[in-house]
């Protein structure tokens, strides 16, 4: 989270000061310098034997694990707010930027930084957090939170659009990022977790990976 959010500002201020080409530049030159690490310091681990392999789940185990109860209805939940949160989430600079030109690059940037770092300290205490109140509060209290910050945002929107640093105002409300969508990943992990027994572990967390 630290290292997406803070190179989010730093880009920023390269498109700012060399244009959207500096974003190109810098990853090339920062994969290329490490994949030479990789391929130079690293080695393969090694394999186990093939008896130490834990047993392919059939198909028909999978089915009968992710088709009972309410498990469906929560991966269809996990479907209907990955496509939402995506709308928002992937056109939420543009939005900004279109609607304030001034805004400055760094500055969408740092909306990024300040999202990331918020995160930090839910997923740190998500454990205790879920434990408490249980995965199914703490997944419609994020959910209702992000109907809040979608409407905040078109408050803003239409409250501050004629100033000229109207855009400050969203700084405001990106923390609320941090459960918006760290509370609600921990539990929808912690969810996908206990659905599943003990040799489907990862095949439930892909499964929700996939979903959402």
């Amino acid at each position: 989270a630290v290292g997406w959010g803070t190179m989010a500002v730093v880009m920023g201020a390269c498109v700012d000061a060399f244009g959207f080409s500096s974003i190109f530049l810098a990853y090339a030159i920062g994969t290329g310098i490490s994949s030479l690490i990789v391929s130079t310091r690293f080695e393969d681990p090694k394999r186990g034997g093939e008896d130490d392999a834990p047993p392919s789940p059939s198909k028909r185990s999978l089915w009968r694990v992710f088709s009972r109860g309410a498990v469906p209805l929560y991966f269809l939940n996990f479907f209907v707010h990955g496509c939402l949160a995506a709308f928002v989430e992937s056109y939420l600079l543009l939005y900004v930027a279109t609607r304030w030109p001034a805004t400055p690059s760094w500055f969408l940037g740092a909306l990024t930084l300040v999202a990331a770092v918020f995160e930090i300290p839910v997923f740190l205490y998500a454990g205790d957090v879920l434990r408490r109140y249980g995965v199914r509060r703490c997944l419609v209290a994020a959910q209702l939170l992000f109907v809040a910050r979608c409407a905040a945002y078109a408050y803003v929107a239409a409250r501050a659009g004629d100033q000229t640093r109207g855009y400050l105002w969203f700084l405001l409300l990106e923390p609320s990022h941090a459960v918006t969508f760290a509370m609600m990943w921990s539990a929808a992990v912690e969810y996908a977790r206990t659905a599943a027994p003990p040799e489907l572990q990862g095949t439930a967390q892909a499964l929700l990976r996939g979903t959402y």
